[in-house]
């Protein structure tokens, strides 16, 4: 049973932290404890994920937290924002495409949704093998209700990112800096705030207007003038070619690219398809970014080969440049990118040197 009248909200990094927990985990069950606010007309906001802690359980059918990690972490978190975070629910991982409850989680799950009068929320994750995300609601005792996901910075309030301050130089440090507006009554807060995600329902119209669209409307609104709309067969010829090389492979369409990730060795590879692709081959402009923050922290005494930095300073490979026309697609690209992490690790081990990493 689906309520359309609850929509489950995540942030950016919040639905990023589930993805990352799941694969660093695969194929063995885990999880992690999900802050943020209700609102009066049935949006939750999930702004944080915390993660399950070093001593947690982990097995390929069994998960259990490390209760005093995530207690302390969630509080610690929870007040950092200036106005506190609250313990929405949960998520854990299943194995196989095993996307209801069992009865060990309905044990949890019905604590959960006794802590607060307007129930929890619960996730369940399955990589079979792309990662599905599937969120209920849970009613005191115990009632399960699917629910509406949606992803993105942008469709919450700036607002709910405002973590507190405190002054420096000598002052008090219990007492906060006011901020501006601080004093505003809690109501007329809770319902300007409201107001503002009003529309976040509309992102399952699909009847919204293309021009209208957000970038959460896009990922449902056909965007006709680009190559993998004109070319759905080949897209799911080369999406097939790298799920069976890459079973942890994720797709998705974002401003008008086409974005395959996969993780390697705890690490996040980004491949995306230049806009000028047909399907076949042509543009060596793949983009493949490396999401891992010890990489783009470190300052290295040499030129990496293969790197490049885009507009907004992310740094990303060029590994498609070696191939020939003929040879370019998106598994080449991707096994490049893995090759070229394999070389990074053997520089940083030591075990090559800088003239020696070709790919």
């Amino acid at each position: 049973m689906k309520n359309s009248n609850i929509t489950v909200v995540f942030s950016n990094r919040a639905y990023n932290a589930i993805i990352s927990e799941s694969f660093a985990k695969d194929p063995i069950e885990t999880g992690g404890l999900l802050l943020g606010y209700i609102l009066d007309n049935e949006v939750w906001v999930v702004m944080e994920v915390i993660p399950p802690g070093r001593n947690s359980i982990f097995q390929p059918a069994y998960f259990e937290y490390d209760t005093d990690f995530v207690n302390y972490l969630a509080n610690s978190v929870s007040v950092q924002y200036k106005d506190n975070l609250l313990l929405l629910g949960l998520w854990h991982r299943h194995p196989g495409s095993m996307d209801v409850f069992s009865s060990t989680d309905d044990g949890t799950n019905r604590t959960y949704a006794s802590l607060n009068p307007k129930g929890s929320i619960s996730g369940l994750v399955n990589i079979d093998p792309i990662f599905r995300l599937t969120m209920y609601h849970v009613s005191y005792p115990l009632r399960y209700t699917k629910v509406e996901i949606a992803v993105g910075d942008d469709i919450i309030p700036p607002d709910f990112f405002t973590l507190k301050h405190y002054p420096v130089n000598g002052l008090n440090p219990s007492l906060p800096v006011k901020l501006k507006n601080e004093n505003r009554e809690d109501e007329a807060v809770k319902n300007s705030l409201n107001k503002r995600l009003k529309f976040i329902g509309s992102i399952f119209n699909k009847d919204k207007k293309t021009e209208n669209a957000t970038v959460s409307d896009r990922e449902s609104v056909p965007a006709n003038n680009v190559w993998y709309e004109k070319n759905r067969e080949k897209v799911e010829a080369e999406y097939n070619l790298l799920s069976e090389k890459y079973p942890n492979v994720l797709r998705r369409e974002e401003d008008e690219y086409l974005i395959y990730s996969i993780q390697h060795d705890g690490w996040t590879i980004d491949m995306r398809y230049p806009q000028s692709y047909d399907g076949i081959s042509g543009s060596k402009d793949f983009r493949v970014y490396i999401n891992n923050p010890l990489f783009m922290q470190n300052n290295f005494d040499y030129q990496l080969p293969y790197i490049a930095t885009d507009a907004n300073g992310k740094i990303y490979l060029t590994v498609s440049e070696v191939l020939g026309s003929a040879q370019i697609n998106g598994l080449n690209v991707m096994n490049l990118a893995v090759n070229w992490l394999n070389k990074f690790a053997a520089l940083t081990n030591s075990q090559i040197t800088i003239k020696e990493f070709i790919i």
